[in-house]
């Protein structure tokens, strides 16, 4: 069993004496891998400070970058809908 997967564990029930199966784990969310790829070049120190935010967020610098992306949009859309 991989660690995506749920245990199935027996419990006996002091009342009726049946046997009832529970699921034990946190259940993942399941998501499509993502397929596309864009590179994008950054200086020494962008990478550096990518790096130092990916660790101190636990995040990975794709999923710091989706985020930004994520904002920039947000921000993006503001200001075309205030002009």
């Amino acid at each position: 069993m991989n660690r995506h997967q749920k245990e199935a564990v027996n419990v006996q029930s002091p009342n009726n004496k049946k046997r009832e199966q529970r699921r034990t784990g946190k259940k993942r969310k399941e998501r499509k891998p993502l397929q596309n790829i864009v590179s994008v070049r950054v200086s020494d120190q962008e990478r550096k400070a990518l790096e130092k935010v990916a660790a101190s967020t636990s995040k990975s610098v794709s999923d710091i970058m989706r985020e930004a992306i994520d904002l920039w949009k947000l921000q993006r859309r503001r200001v075309c809908l205030d002009g």
